[in-house]
């Protein structure tokens, strides 16, 4: 059996005022990898696309979403030529009835347009035991 690695997107609520956490939802939108960053989504391997985990090319299981958290698992894979390999994911905080997670394929349902995007967190993150911290 080969081994996977897990993902988690996590929003932390931690200062953020009580009747605005009860309203986000955290939605992943795209995800995909490659082997240099930064790398457009039209150049990678998709793994989530318009908020549906993908089969092919890489077999994707978003196996929990919650308001503020979604995880995913894959399994491992690596490019050749290069130690290092890069993962992106772009996400939408929307308010929780206006932000709905994959409804089947990938076409099932469209998300509305994102007026603007912001870099929340960059990396490149290193595969390491336990936690990954930003």
């Amino acid at each position: 059996a080969s081994s996977k690695f897990y993902v988690e997107v996590k929003l932390d609520t931690t200062n953020l005022p009580t009747e605005l956490v009860e309203k986000l939802y955290v939605n992943l939108v795209d995800c995909w990898a490659g082997a240099s960053s930064p790398l457009p989504v039209n150049l990678g391997y998709k793994m989530i696309e318009g908020g549906c985990a993908l089969e092919r090319p890489i077999p994707t299981d978003v196996y929990f979403q919650e308001s503020h958290t979604v995880r995913f698992s894959t399994p491992s894979f690596s490019f050749a030529g290069t130690q290092y390999g890069y993962l992106f994911c772009s996400i939408r905080l929307c308010n929780e009835p206006d932000c709905v997670p994959c409804q089947g394929t990938s076409t099932a349902r469209a998300l509305e347009p994102i007026s603007s995007d912001t870099v929340a967190a960059f990396g490149p993150f290193f595969i390491t035991k336990g936690d990954l911290t930003l």
